[in-house]
Order: structure tokens, then sequence, then C-alpha cells
């Protein structure tokens, strides 16, 4: 499967971080949220990625993502 250049940096990060929330994996990355969170989507539309748990994160719940 190919991916594009930014889907792959994207799982790298996830990779490098084990499981992560997109805030957390913005933050990682040093790029804004509403870059991460489509291009992560569409890892897991693909079946790359995965739901790992809810937690709660600032009182929130958040998302936990990991590698499928």
């Amino acid at each position: 499967m190919k991916l594009s250049s930014t889907r792959s940096k994207v799982l790298f990060a996830l990779q490098e971080l084990g499981e992560a929330t997109d805030k957390e994996l913005a933050q990682h990355m040093q790029w804004p949220i509403n870059c991460v969170t489509p291009r992560r989507l569409e890892l897991q539309r693909m079946g790359v990625v995965e739901e790992a748990a809810v937690v709660k994160r600032n009182g929130r719940n958040a998302t936990l993502w990991r590698i499928a």
C-alpha cells in the first residue's frame, strides 16, 4: 500500500508514540491539528490505524489511536 508523504509522517509519529490522541500527535509533530486529524482519519479508513481506547484528557473524553 502506497501512502502519501503526509500520511506516512502521521503514521511514523504514531509509531514513535505507540498510542496517542489527535492532539498529542499534532503536538508531537508540531503540526496544526486540522492537518493531522484528516490524515489520521484516512489511515483509519484504510485499516492502518485503529481506536485503542477512550480516555479522559483535561476532563474530556479523547480517543487514543494506535497502529492496527
